[in-house]
């Protein structure tokens, strides 16, 4: 009996626990419906009366009469229309102006692309131009050391002919001179006034008064 009894107690103690607990956890959800209900009374009633409340005042201080404001809101309302409007306008005029930007970007790009082109074309056939001069320079410099080499040979064959010229002349020279002795020394006894001699049309010539003095 005192097992039953005490078994009956705490099914007594559980059901009062639980009952306990449903009745706070309706406080609860009655307590934040409540805070809901505020919260949505604040934002639809209470705060577009404080907004109202604000602006009455407003007018009160700038001793603005009703008529008055509603001339003022009017006349807000013209300038907001004609802000739009404005700002329509604008729009417009900046959808002109960016397509006129971007058709002036796109003809700057072809430019610069034809500029880079054409800077490289221009390179090309600058260092082309060059490697012409550098080869061109370089066949001067060849000829005129060829032309110098025969200059040279030229002027070597030259003294070379010049040379042997003197030396045939002198060959010349030497040979009047023994056949004036020979010849002009024997004439000299028959003609003692024979004192030079010259060669004249390849022939000695004994002569009285020459340009060559006989030496007998």
């Amino acid at each position: 009996m005192e097992k039953e009894e005490a078994a009956k107690d705490k099914v007594e103690n559980l059901d009062q626990g639980n009952l306990l607990r449903k009745n706070t956890a309706g406080r609860g959800v009655i307590i934040i419906s409540v805070l809901l209900a505020l919260v949505l009374i604040s934002a639809f009633v209470i705060r577009p009366a404080l907004i109202g409340y604000s602006v009455v005042r407003q007018v009160d201080n700038a001793n603005i009469s009703v008529s008055e404001l509603g001339a003022t809101l009017q006349e807000l309302r013209t300038e907001l229309a004609s802000t739009k409007a404005n700002l329509s306008l604008y729009s417009e005029v900046y959808d002109k102006v960016w397509t006129e930007v971007k058709t002036t970007t796109g003809d700057l790009t072809s430019c610069l692309s034809e500029k880079e082109g054409l800077t490289l074309e221009i390179e090309t056939v600058k260092h082309e131009a060059e490697l012409e001069l550098v080869e061109c320079r370089q066949q001067q410099t060849t000829a005129a050391e060829a032309v110098n080499r025969q200059l040279a040979e030229k002027d070597k064959k030259i003294a070379e002919a010049e040379q042997k010229l003197t030396d045939l002349k002198e060959d010349l020279d030497e040979f009047a001179f023994n056949l004036a002795r020979s010849v002009c020394c024997k004439a000299r006894v028959d003609n003692p006034n024979i004192n030079s001699y010259e060669i004249s049309n390849n022939r000695l010539v004994c002569l009285e008064d020459g340009e060559v003095a006989l030496s007998c």
